[in-house]
Parts: structure tokens; C-alpha cells; sequence
């Protein structure tokens, strides 16, 4: 796809049916997104917690989710199975007040955890920066990995950390 760019610790597309640009870069237990959103549209972002880490047939492997939104922020933890039962955890904190969010109706009767939409009012074209705390073990862990790795939301210099970190370890391969 030509608008597609892919670096180590970075990936970046443009949505073709929504125009907005997507943006992702991380740290070790944390991730930022960054949404650039068309002027004159409303800016809204779908929260899929059926889905994540798993094997290839997700929707089997989701023995629960309790996420919800609290704050401005979406947290909770989920468990799966595939051949080994997986606990994670989460947080995601957004740079722009949840205008409105919405709990989705249940795609078919094997989801066991929910879907929001969630909306923002994004004035002036500013991007949507969104960023995502993850721990193996509860809640309060995602928090502090937030915290602790992704203080603000400084998307540029997350970039530029990951792409310098990456380079130390592919390095070590010469």
C-alpha cells in the first residue's frame, strides 16, 4: 500500500475508507498511537477488546475481559486461552476528553468481551494520541509501565527512543 510506512518501532497507514492516518510506535510495555482525522469529521475510535494477543482464531481463545472506562480511560485485564492461559492487562489514557462513548451489542454470542465507540472533539485538526500501558500481571502494573515509560504524550520522542533501541539490539547482529 503506498501509503504505508513500516521502521523499526514505527508503522504508519492512511485509512482509505475514513482518510484518517494511523500511527503507532512503542516502548517495552507500552504503546502510542497517533489518529489524524480529517477537518470537519467526528472523531471517533472503536475499542475491540474481543480481540489481541492470542493464536490465530481469537474469538475462541477469550475465556473473559473486564474492561471498562473509567476517567477518560479504558482499563481492564483479560484472560485466554490457546495453549497456554494468558492473563494481560491494561490502560489507555487518550490526550482528548471521551465526548461520548458507547457500549456495543454483541456481533454474535461467542464474545465474551466488550466493544465501545468513543468519541472526541478534536478542534483544529489536532491529532488524536493515544497511549497504552500493558502488564502480565494486573491493572496497577499497565499503570505504572504507563507511567513510568510514556510520562506524557510525546509520540515524536517515544519514535525516537524506539528507533534508537532498536538500533542496539539489530546492531549486536554485525
Amino acid at each position: 500500500k503506498e501509503t504505508q510506512v513500516c521502521e523499526a518501532g514505527y508503522y504508519a497507514v492512511t485509512l482509505d475508507d475514513f482518510l484518517v492516518r494511523a500511527e503507532i510506535t512503542a516502548a517495552e510495555h507500552s504503546a502510542v498511537y497517533r489518529f489524524t482525522f480529517p477537518e470537519k469529521s467526528e472523531p471517533s475510535l472503536l475499542i475491540d477488546c474481543q480481540w489481541g494477543i492470542g493464536g490465530k482464531d481469537l474469538s475462541k481463545t477469550m475465556l473473559s475481559c473486564d474492561a471498562r472506562i473509567e476517567d477518560n480511560r479504558v482499563l481492564g485485564t483479560t484472560f485466554r486461552r490457546h495453549w497456554v492461559t494468558r492473563q494481560y492487562s491494561y490502560v489507555i489514557e487518550f490526550n482528548h476528553k471521551i465526548v461520548s462513548f458507547e457500549k456495543l451489542p454483541k456481533l454474535n454470542d461467542e464474545e465474551k468481551a466488550p466493544r465501545f465507540a468513543l468519541r472526541f472533539d478534536l478542534s483544529g485538526g489536532e491529532p488524536l494520541l493515544v497511549k497504552i500501558g500493558y502488564s502480565l500481571v494486573d491493572v496497577e502494573g499497565a499503570g505504572r509501565n504507563l507511567s513510568a515509560e510514556v510520562p506524557d504524550f510525546g509520540f515524536d520522542r517515544i519514535r525516537a527512543a524506539a528507533s534508537v533501541r532498536w538500533d542496539e539490539v539489530l546492531s549486536k547482529m554485525d
